[in-house]
């Protein structure tokens, strides 16, 4: 499986999920886990946070993964220029990699004199 996602200008999200065989992917959205969540409630002026059981999909366990990830690996990503990259699963071989991309603006300083 691959979670794709981009971003800037302060926001992004999945873009994009794929899977081998492609015909996996209506299972995805159908297919319910329980995933342990970190959940944030405005409260007394504040968030309180706490960690519950949530039922979802395959499909958004994967996305909540994959922004987790890249949200602890690349603080920010998704503001000024942004960033984009994906997250693939590999379910058979056992492992999981990031590739980001972070997107910048250069510049050069040129000082001429008479």
């Amino acid at each position: 499986m691959v979670v794709a996602y981009e971003g800037g200008g302060d926001s992004g999200d999945i873009c994009e999920v794929s899977v081998e065989p492609p015909e996996l992917l209506p299972t995805l959205s159908t297919e319910m886990i329980e995933l342990r969540c970190r959940i944030g409630e405005f409260e007394d002026g504040r968030y309180q946070y706490r960690t519950a059981d949530q039922p979802m999909s395959l499909h958004q366990a994967a996305s909540e993964f994959t922004l987790d990830w890249v949200g602890d690996t690349h603080g920010g990503w998704e503001n000024n220029e942004g960033g984009s990259g994906c997250v693939t699963l590999d379910v058979v071989a056992g492992t999981l990699k990031l590739e980001h991309t972070e997107y910048f603006t250069e510049s050069q300083d040129y000082v001429h004199e008479l």
